[in-house]
C-alpha cells in the first residue's frame, strides 16, 4: 500500500492593519467657538466697564440751548398785481450752554432754517450756515444767525395775516438747526453725533420776557 503524503503545512493568518483613531473634528470646532463666545464676552465686559468708570467720574450732560432773542428787521409787505410779497431780514440769537465741568463739546458747521408763523401759515426766512467751534466745560457760547428774503412771492391772504400778527406781536419765531456734536476728553475728541435743534414757537410778545429753551433730538444721543 502506498504511504500517504504529509498534509501540506499551515500558513499563518495574516492580521488586519491596527486601526488608527479618527481625529475628532467636531471637539476641534467646540473649543474655538468657546474661545470666541469667552473673548466676545470678556469685550463686552471690558467695556461696561469702561463705560460706568466714564459716566462715574465724567458724569456727563447734554448741552443745553435757548432762544435768547429774534427780530426781524425791514419786514415789509408789499401789493404788487403779481400778488403780495415779503422783504425781511430774521436775526436770532440762540445761547449754547456747556454744563459739564470736565468735557468740551466740539460743533460742526451748522445748517440753519428760519420762519415766521405757525401751522399752514409758516413762511420760511432764508437759511444760513454757522461755523464750527469749540465749546469748553462750564462755557456759555452766545451764536448770532441772521437771514433774510426779498420779494418773496405770497399769497394775499397769507401776507395779511402775517402783517397783523407782525403788528400786534403775535407772530410766531421759529429756528431749526442742523448740525453734529463731538465729546472732548483730555484734548481727544470722541465721536460727532447728528444732532437736530428746534427752538421758538412761540410769539414775538412772549420773547421779550422769557427765553424759551430748544428741543433737542438725535439719531433719535
Amino acid at each position: 500500500m502506498a504511504t500517504p503524503s504529509p498534509p501540506p503545512p499551515l500558513r499563518p493568518q495574516q492580521q488586519p492593519p491596527p486601526m488608527r483613531p479618527k481625529r475628532k473634528r467636531g471637539s476641534c470646532c467646540r473649543t474655538c467657538c468657546c474661545c470666541v463666545c469667552i473673548t466676545l464676552v470678556l469685550v463686552i465686559f471690558l467695556l461696561l466697564v469702561g463705560t460706568a468708570v466714564f459716566y462715574l467720574w465724567f458724569d456727563p450732560k447734554l448741552p443745553i440751548f435757548s432762544l435768547a432773542s429774534f427780530r426781524l428787521d425791514g419786514f415789509k409787505l408789499s401789493d404788487d398785481p403779481d400778488g403780495a410779497s415779503l422783504s425781511a431780514t430774521a436775526v436770532a440769537r440762540v445761547e449754547m450752554r456747556n454744563p459739564n465741568a470736565k468735557l468740551v463739546f466740539y460743533y460742526g458747521n451748522t445748517a440753519v432754517e428760519m420762519s415766521v408763523g405757525n401751522g399752514n401759515d409758516e413762511t420760511g426766512m432764508g437759511e444760513t450756515t454757522v461755523n464750527g467751534f469749540r465749546q469748553g466745560p462750564k462755557n456759555s457760547t452766545s451764536v448770532k444767525v441772521e437771514t433774510s428774503v426779498k420779494n418773496q412771492l405770497l399769497d394775499r391772504g397769507l401776507a395779511k395775516r402775517l402783517s397783523a400778527k407782525f403788528q400786534s406781536k403775535d407772530l410766531v419765531m421759529n429756528v431749526v438747526a442742523k448740525t453734529k456734536v463731538g465729546l472732548g476728553v483730555g484734548g481727544v475728541k470722541i465721536g460727532m453725533l447728528a444732532v437736530n435743534l428746534r427752538c421758538g414757537g412761540v410769539s414775538l410778545n412772549k420773547l421779550d420776557t422769557d427765553s424759551p429753551k430748544c428741543i433737542l433730538n438725535t439719531l433719535k444721543w
